[in-house]
């Protein structure tokens, strides 16, 4: 998905989970050269993508977030370091960011209940 500069909806990409080449929509993602990448996928789809996003040179991971449903260990052992910036949202309202080989999230849950 792509956002004007107002804040809509410029456009929005969608790929198969059993694709047979992950290039298309890599390029579909970074063709228009957006600001900030929402992704929405399991582990095991985003690494396929990883891989093809990496050589795109106007996408960048600090530039990526991603739903919680990525949130996983799965995901850093799919893809090493490639993913190192990239950030999203936990489903308690915390949040979760991909750091070197590691992933880190902060729970939410305690400052929810204070």
């Amino acid at each position: 998905m792509t956002w004007t500069e107002t804040g809509n909806t410029a456009s929005t990409t969608s790929w198969p989970a059993d694709s047979a080449s992950w290039l298309r929509p890599a390029r579909r993602l970074t063709a228009e050269r957006p600001d900030a990448w929402v992704i929405a996928d399991t582990p095991a789809g985003m690494a396929q993508l990883a891989v093809r996003l990496a050589d795109q040179g106007d996408w960048s991971p600090t530039r990526t977030f991603g739903f919680a449903s990525m949130a996983s260990p799965d995901l850093i052992s799919l893809t090493g370091a490639r993913l190192s910036g990239m950030t999203g949202a936990m489903s308690d309202g915390g949040a979760w960011l991909i750091r070197h080989q590691f992933l880190v999230t902060e729970d939410n849950r305690k400052a929810m209940r204070t």
